[in-house]
């Protein structure tokens, strides 16, 4: 964790760029061979959020777990537990680094989650950087 000047603009931009992100994300065909690149782009979208978040409190870092757990300490209303996001983070892991192929099951939760908790968390990463 590297301190910085909190920058707003640059928090902004970030979200706007994951806002853009998720809609394309959310409109694509959810289907086995798709799932990979979904869970991928749908991880990212939240963790730019983090990233945006610590990034506004003058906070630069690098590693994907604190920009999840910011995310995660959110008090955003969602119908799911932000705390999945955790479990996201590590089948993306396993994705890109183990080769794991994801099930129906997977794609399925997942972008269930994302569907349902994406406009509640977009909405009060929005209002805490103003």
């Amino acid at each position: 964790m590297t301190r910085m000047t909190p920058d707003k603009g640059q928090a902004r931009s970030i979200i706007e760029a994951a806002t853009a992100e998720m809609r394309t994300t959310l409109s694509l065909e959810q289907t086995l061979e798709m799932a990979p690149l979904l869970l991928r782009s749908v991880y990212e979208c939240f963790r730019s959020i983090g990233n945006a978040l610590l990034m506004n409190e003058g906070i630069r870092e690098m590693d994907h777990v604190p920009q999840i757990e910011r995310v995660i300490k959110l008090p955003a209303q969602t119908p799911r537990p932000l705390l999945l996001l955790d479990n996201l983070r590590r089948l993306r892991h396993d994705i890109n680094y183990r080769g794991h192929k994801p099930t129906q099951a997977e794609l399925d939760e997942f972008m269930d989650f994302a569907h349902k908790c994406w406009k509640p968390v977009l909405e009060e990463a929005k209002k805490t950087v103003g």
